[in-house]
């Protein structure tokens, strides 16, 4: 969803594109794993297991959708993307636009995410998120505006795929804030409540 890493993958041509969707029958969690490296733009966590990056969980429950951003991604940018998303499979998924959703006038269609088997050695259960990844993600939600973000806290999980990602950042901000260098800079009481039948 960030647009700044977007772009460094993809044309203007694709970028143009981008919009706000839901995708359906999927589940996002920080199960993808991925070796911490001296010299990381991501820095060094302070827990050897805070390595979780964003991956997706097949689900066959209708209550298990996702947020995130439609992208017609052009045929000179797919190789460019194949390769930086290393693990990663593409899979079929059903989407709705975001302004179809909220006004619950759906539209349906096929798109295709990037999705990492949990059997595979590319992800673990057992992790923790990397923290300034972890922020790279929220901050970019935040930025589609409260009820996207507050959606976003909502079907994001722990690589466990159970534990709201919202119990994991209250529990830090109350006993080791230091771990997320922009922890106080939201206040979830502020956002507008999200209509019914949204978040679940």
């Amino acid at each position: 969803m960030d647009k700044t890493s977007a772009e460094q993958t993809l044309g203007q041509k694709s970028m143009d594109t981008r919009k706000m969707a839901i995708a359906y029958n999927i589940k996002r969690v920080f199960d993808r794993d991925v070796e911490i490296k001296p010299n990381s733009k991501w820095g060094i966590p302070f827990d050897p297991a805070a390595r979780g990056m964003l991956n997706v969980i097949p689900s066959e429950s209708d209550s298990d959708v996702t947020n995130g951003v439609l992208i017609e991604v052009s045929r000179e940018d797919m190789a460019k993307v194949l390769l930086r998303e290393e693990g990663y499979d593409l899979i079929p998924v059903i989407v709705q636009e975001w302004e179809n959703f909220i006004h619950n006038k759906p539209v349906y269609k096929i798109a295709y995410t990037f999705y990492a088997p949990q059997n595979s050695s590319y992800t673990s259960s057992s992790i923790l998120p990397r923290p300034s990844y972890y922020e790279l993600t929220r901050d970019a939600a935040y930025n589609f505006g409260p009820l996207f973000y507050l959606l976003w806290l909502k079907t994001t999980y722990m690589a466990d795929g159970i534990t709201p990602i919202e119990d994991w950042e209250k529990e830090v901000k109350e006993n080791s804030p230091a771990t997320l260098k922009t922890a106080s800079f939201i206040n979830q009481e502020s956002f507008l409540e999200a209509p019914k039948g949204v978040c679940r």
